[in-house]
Order: C-alpha cells, then structure tokens, then sequence
C-alpha cells in the first residue's frame, strides 16, 4: 500500500505501478511489469607503490554495462513481440529505441527513462496450466545500448 505524504516534487516518492512503455515497433498495451532499470560501472583494480613504498590496492571505474531489461504483459495473442524476435532470429537486426514513462497520481509524467538500440535476446509465455485461472504472461527480454534519464 502506498502512503502519500505531503512534500515537494523532489521528495515525494513515485508510484511503481504508473507506468507506460513505449516502442516504436510495439504497440502500447498493459503492461504488467518492467525490471532491468539499471547501469553497472565495472571495478578496475590496479596496485601501486606509493611514495613511502607501499603497495596500495586502487580502485577506478572501468566499462559501462547496462542491464537487460524485461517487459512483461498478459498474453492476448498480439504477435508484436513474437515478430520483432523472429526477425533477430533470421537475422534481420531489428533495433529499436524506446521509453519507460512514470507518471505521478494526476497522470502526469514525473520521469522517463529512453532506451537506445533495444533488441529483444528472448521471448517466452507463461506456463500452460489445465488447473489454473491465471492470466497468461507474455514476456520479452531486452539487450540495450543505452540508458538515459530525462526526468
């Protein structure tokens, strides 16, 4: 349960469940879930003799890595994510650049993360299931380039 207190735009806390994605080659639909928002620095570490003649374990940043991100929606037979797989899978480079928008409770946007050169590494559907009333969840994994936030 979200509790909403008082504050200034800088301190009041988003709700995660206000979201939208946005694709070119995807269609907005209801999108049940997105994790992966996330960018790793590598560790180098190097040892050095310092003027006393000490060796002295340093750590700088090395490379960039940005996560892979995961979209997840209910399955309502639209083939959009199935078809931007397949073209990876025969080869076609089907790149694309997207967003993740947040929105505050008024339906604004508050904050919007751009992805740049997102191809789909993986699809795959929820298990099938004689015994179970759940929605069927479709889900696609993304390989991405570049991660910026605007907002």
């Amino acid at each position: 349960m979200t509790t909403i207190v008082p504050g200034s735009a800088e301190t009041t806390p988003f709700v995660s469940s206000l979201f939208n994605v946005e694709f070119s080659n995807v269609a907005s639909g209801v999108f049940t879930e997105v994790s992966g928002l996330s960018i790793d620095i590598e560790e180098v570490e190097s040892v050095i003799v310092n003027a006393s003649g000490q060796e002295v374990t340093r750590w700088t940043p090395g490379t960039v890595k940005y996560s892979e991100i995961t979209l997840k929606r209910e399955f309502t037979g639209n083939r959009e994510f199935w078809d931007w797989h397949m073209q990876m899978v025969e080869g076609d480079e089907a790149y694309s650049d997207g967003s993740i928008v947040i929105y505050n409770l008024g339906g604004k946007e508050v904050s919007r993360w751009n992805v740049n050169r997102a191809w789909p590494s993986k699809w795959s559907c929820s298990d099938l299931d004689a015994g179970s009333g759940d929605a069927m969840i479709e889900e696609i994994t993304l390989q991405i380039e570049f991660l910026e936030r605007q907002k």
